[in-house]
């Protein structure tokens, strides 16, 4: 009864410690621990052990089965109890295990809680960076036992690493460590995987940092990692073996991550801070531009005068004189300034001569020499552009260097183009004012009687009023013939001592231009001053007493007048001073006005029949002579009046003024032409072909802003210009330009504020290309579309492009076009004009600025050449005699020669000779007079091409050129 009470409380107690362990142990609720399944199982069997336990303590048990199987339900029964102890324990180690290992990671939170607060308590300050990095870093080694550690930023412009901070390190290790290579090691490894790396073998670190932690066994990398941004890492150094594992990572990275984020925050704030004191700094900068620009535009004042504006603008960029220079036929003109131009030497002026012809800002730093024999720089200069003529703003600093930013450069690029503005406001008033005291003048010398006995008494009436015109500084003299020379009978000056004053033959400027019958000029104080010098000391001393304090003249004039069969009279002009403005324009107002009466005097002459020459190549050297010099002074009168009338702001009268003058000298010139028998020669018109190059400079050149900044369609962008040498066009100037700035108009529709242009010009044997595209600063242009783009008639895409009126003038010249057809906004457009063959009705297709050598004895018609070739876009060499222009020609060889005639020395025959055995090919052309019979076979046997005769229009020259250009071209 006992042992069945026994069996029946086995069960019992099996059922009560599954309670127990299920409620209690809480088995149920831990799933991750897998134990649930074992302890389970476990119970299971031992209560099925209970319940066959409780069946064998039956009293007919004994009975139920046969002897052989109670052994077998034995061992069953003690395998069933053995089996769920096992799976019962199993599962109670399991359950343990779990709950031991979670208490190890509640002890690891807590331990990285306390480090991590301790740091941030340490850091709550704003410390700078490194200070910072190195707090954290001895933080960590003191609250984790380490050994030694660094902390590495990555620098990746220069791919390597900084060492910023570094703890428990030798001298010798931080040496090794301080320049760490961004590549193939660990440290770049761990930063690039985002994941922290362990290692045992020091050498996986690379380089010289191997060396540095030669001594460690264990070595840890933690990445400093803030979102996308790689900053650098963290380092641990161990002498211990495996001293570092899961668990360290585990609780180093939650500081690593706050670290790395605590890193970002103060790099954004020193990049904040930085970005505040540019602002402070641009915004003082802004105030100092302001204070300039407030001193120099005073807004209750008008800026009178060059010297007005220059005065203004002493102190900008510590300079203590200031001046407004330029450049006019490679000869430095000073418009306005605070100095003293004596000062200023030779070789300095030759310097800012060069400096200007770069058109950009260059400083000129003059050097001295102290006591001990070291250089030193005394005085400094700036030039600085002030417009596309060749002016600047000179700011010269007396006293030492002159050192300016970017920001003042730019500020003081603003006030030198509107420095430029001044000086062009001065230069069109002078102008202005001398073309009307120069237009009455004119209308008065045509008025003028002239007492066919007395002719010279009639002239020197009229002097005073010549002098009425020029400025106040101007120094007027006239010399006239007497028996040993020529004496002063009239000065503009109220000292008397130019009574005395007799210039023998040959002596001096007035000497010379009398001599040589020419107009002598020079526009520098040291030409005068060696001009001078060739007067006697007597005569020298009194030009001395009347110059005065004005001391050396700036600008020096000589223009004989001839009256009869010699030089009667030399007006002899001096300026002082500020000669930009009127220097050059007094010239011509003089140069004019003489020309005029020697006409008037040479046609008096001419008019007595018993002085006229008989026309035949035996008339006395007298008369041709006169007769050349004649054709001379029409040539000069109607030269200038024509540049002259070229100028858009002259009024109706004035422009009928030059008209009339015109017109007379072409009936004196027709005069002439009865009187002689001369060959004449074929005017064929030829169209000048137009090089797109030039058009486009010439546009970019009007709407230029600064430097490659330009306006276009009210917007400003910046434009490239790829221009290279390509043939000329078949196509009118103004064609041209209204071509490309159409083109330019539509385009620039495309164009985003931040986007830069380039116009790309190029050709091959049919067509020439005009490309423009847009694209980023930094980033190349187009490739040349020709390459790739797909070209169609021009009148095909006027539907699609309706307000391109550029479509319509490039469809009238045969032209095509191509687009970019792959991108909403069209990225490039292209020009396709084709080339046509080139013939006696064609012109020269090129595109390169043709060259004139021009050679004439006489410095006016020299001087008139020179402003027609240029006037006309041409490239012009000059030389005062055939020996000059010779070894002009071997130097330079340019395309054409024009060449005087009657010259000293070297003829123009021979000079037409020597040209053409150096260059056979090259157009030579020869200036004549109507007093000059010419052979046509000497012409073609020393190798002429074409005669001009005297007067000639600017027209006549232009088409004479065309068809020279196109001779040289089939030679």
């Amino acid at each position: 009864m006992l042992k069945m009470i026994t069996s029946l409380l086995y069960p019992v107690i099996a059922l009560l410690l599954s309670a127990f362990v299920v409620y209690r142990l809480k088995i149920g609720r831990d799933k991750e621990s897998g134990a649930a399944g074992y302890v389970y199982s476990g119970l299971i069997l031992i209560f099925f052990f209970t319940l066959i336990n409780l069946f064998q303590s039956h009293p007919e048990y004994p009975v139920w089965f046969l002897s052989p199987v109670y052994l077998w339900i034995d061992l069953g029964k003690f395998i069933v109890l053995t089996m769920g102890a096992v799976l019962f324990v199993v599962g109670l180690v399991l359950h343990f295990n779990y709950w031991g290992e979670r208490d190890i990671e509640v002890s690891n939170h807590l331990e990285k809680l306390k480090l991590l607060d301790s740091i941030q308590q340490d850091s709550r300050y704003p410390f700078p960076m490194t200070e910072l990095l190195d707090r954290v870093l001895k933080g960590l080694l003191g609250g984790l036992e380490e050994q030694a550690g660094a902390v590495f930023l990555l620098n990746r412009a220069q791919r390597k690493f900084l060492l910023v901070t570094g703890s428990g390190l030798s001298k010798e290790e931080t040496a090794l460590l301080e320049y760490y290579p961004y590549g193939r090691n660990l440290v770049s490894q761990a930063i690039e995987d985002e994941t922290a790396m362990i290692s045992s073998d020091f050498r996986s670190l690379g380089g010289k940092a191997q060396l540095a932690a030669s001594r460690f066994h264990s070595i840890i990398v933690v990445p400093l990692i803030s979102g996308r941004n790689k900053l650098g890492a963290i380092l641990f150094f161990s002498e211990e073996e495996r001293r570092y594992s899961r668990e360290f990572i585990s609780i180093i990275s939650p500081i690593a991550d706050w670290l790395a984020e605590k890193i970002e925050v103060s790099m954004l704030t020193r990049d904040l801070r930085r970005s505040q004191e540019t602002l402070d700094a641009k915004e003082h900068q802004m105030a100092g531009l302001t204070k300039k620009l407030e001193k120099v535009f005073k807004s209750d004042e008008d800026i009178t005068s060059p010297a007005d504006f220059a005065e203004r603008c002493v102190g900008l960029a510590g300079a203590d004189e200031v001046w407004l220079i330029g450049l006019a036929r490679g000869r430095l003109i000073f418009h306005g300034g605070t100095g003293n131009r004596a000062d200023l030497s030779d070789n300095f002026k030759a310097a800012m001569i060069s400096s200007l012809s770069q058109r950009k800002a260059v400083i000129l730093n003059q050097e001295g020499t102290d006591d001990e024999g070291h250089a030193y720089i005394a005085r400094a200069s700036l030039l600085i552009p002030a417009d596309s003529h060749g002016n600047a703003l000179m700011l010269r600093n007396n006293s030492g260097t002159i050192k300016i930013g970017g920001d003042d450069l730019r500020a003081l690029e603003i006030i030198a183009s509107v420095g430029g503005i001044v000086v062009a406001k001065a230069l069109s008033g002078a102008a202005g004012v001398s073309k009307i005291k120069g237009l009455k003048l004119v209308s008065e010398i045509l008025q003028l009687k002239i007492d066919r006995s007395e002719p010279a008494r009639s002239v020197i009436s009229f002097i005073p009023q010549v002098a009425g015109v020029l400025s106040a500084d101007s120094l007027l003299m006239v010399f006239q013939h007497c028996d040993d020379g020529y004496k002063a009978i009239y000065c503009n000056a109220a000292n008397d001592i130019w009574r005395e004053i007799i210039v023998d033959n040959g002596e001096g400027a007035v000497g010379r231009s009398a001599a040589l019958r020419t107009d002598f000029v020079q526009f520098d104080t040291a030409s005068v001053a060696e001009t001078l010098s060739g007067y006697h000391e007597e005569n020298r001393g009194r030009l001395n007493n009347l110059f005065g304090e004005r001391k050396v003249p700036s600008f020096h004039g000589c223009y004989p007048i001839t009256i009869g069969e010699d030089v009667d009279l030399v007006i002899d002009l001096y300026g002082f001073g500020d000669r930009g403005i009127s220097g050059g324009e007094e010239h011509q107002l003089i140069t004019l006005l003489t020309g005029l009466l020697n006409l008037r005097l040479g046609i008096l002459k001419s008019s007595e029949p018993k002085q006229l020459p008989e026309t035949t190549s035996e008339g006395t050297a007298l008369s041709a002579g006169r007769l050349n010099e004649l054709n001379n002074d029409l040539l000069a009168i109607s030269g200038y009046c024509q540049l002259a009338s070229q100028d858009p702001n002259l009024t109706g009268t004035a422009e009928s003024s030059f008209k009339a003058i015109m017109e007379l000298t072409e009936k004196m010139a027709a005069m002439f032409k009865m009187l002689v028998a001369i060959p004449g020669t074929a005017d064929d018109l030829s169209r000048r072909p137009v090089s797109l190059n030039q058009v486009i400079k010439d546009i970019f050149r009007r709407n230029a802003i600064s430097g490659n900044l330009h306006m276009i369609e009210g917007r400003a962008f910046t434009a490239h210009l790829n221009l290279k040498e390509v043939p000329g066009l078949e196509i009118s100037y103004n064609d041209a330009v209204n071509l490309i700035n159409e083109m330019c108009k539509s385009f620039v529709t495309h164009v985003g504020d931040d986007e830069v242009i380039t116009i790309s010009i190029y050709s091959n044997d049919r067509f020439v290309f005009l490309d423009i595209s847009r694209h980023r600063e930094k980033f190349p242009p187009v490739e040349p579309v020709v390459g790739f783009g797909v070209y169609g008639p021009a009148q095909n895409y006027e539907s699609r492009f309706p307000e391109a009126g550029f479509l319509r003038l490039l469809s009238d010249h045969s032209g095509e076009f191509a687009f970019d057809r792959y991108s909403k906004t069209a990225s490039y457009y292209s020009l396709r004009l084709p080339l046509k063959a080139v013939n006696a009705e064609t012109g020269v297709a090129s595109g390169k600025a043709l060259s004139i050598l021009a050679i004439d004895d006489q410095s006016v018609i020299l001087d008139l050449l020179a402003a027609m070739c240029q006037s006309l876009g041409y490239t012009i060499y000059t030389a005062r005699n055939g020996h000059d222009g010779i070894r002009i020609f071997e130097t330079r060889r340019p395309d054409i020669v024009i060449s005087d005639l009657a010259m000293p020395e070297i003829s123009g025959w021979e000079v037409a000779s020597r040209v053409k055995a150096i260059s056979p090919e090259t157009p030579v052309i020869i200036i004549t007079g109507w007093g000059v019979t010419v052979d046509e076979q000497k012409m073609k046997q020393v190798g002429v091409d074409y005669l001009l005769h005297k007067p000639f229009r600017l027209e006549q020259l232009s088409q004479l050129i065309s068809k020279a250009k196109i001779s040289g071209i089939k030679g």
